[in-house]
């Protein structure tokens, strides 16, 4: 690269990000999958309620799947944290809830 490039593409870095090519609007499928990030974790509180008010059987839910569930929602929510994206941190404060309360369930209820 030449070095009148190399300063035209500091320019444009320092104006606009190093990633502002992956800035866009919004697009149909970037609604849909934010819509259904919020969707699946409130889906996921209704096996809470069966736990906790509807008396469900907790012979068949694996301890383990819902503790590494919980990991990775935590993992996730460090990442959006990190990236500072918002999608991401309000998805994964939902799976995190959802998450802790089946587990909850699982051992108090």
């Amino acid at each position: 690269m030449s070095r009148a490039n190399l300063h035209l593409f500091e320019r444009r870095r320092k104006k606009h990000g190093l990633f502002s090519f992956l800035r866009r609007e919004r697009t149909a499928i970037d609604k849909l999958a934010l819509v259904s990030g919020v969707i699946s974790p409130l889906v996921t509180f209704r096996q809470a309620w069966l736990l906790w008010f509807a008396g469900a059987e907790k012979e068949g839910i694996s301890v383990s799947m819902w503790v590494t569930w919980l990991a990775i929602a935590f993992i996730w929510l460090t990442y959006g944290i990190v990236h500072r994206d918002r999608a991401i941190i309000a998805g994964h404060i939902l799976w995190v809830l959802a998450d802790s309360a089946v587990l909850a369930g699982l051992f108090f209820a």
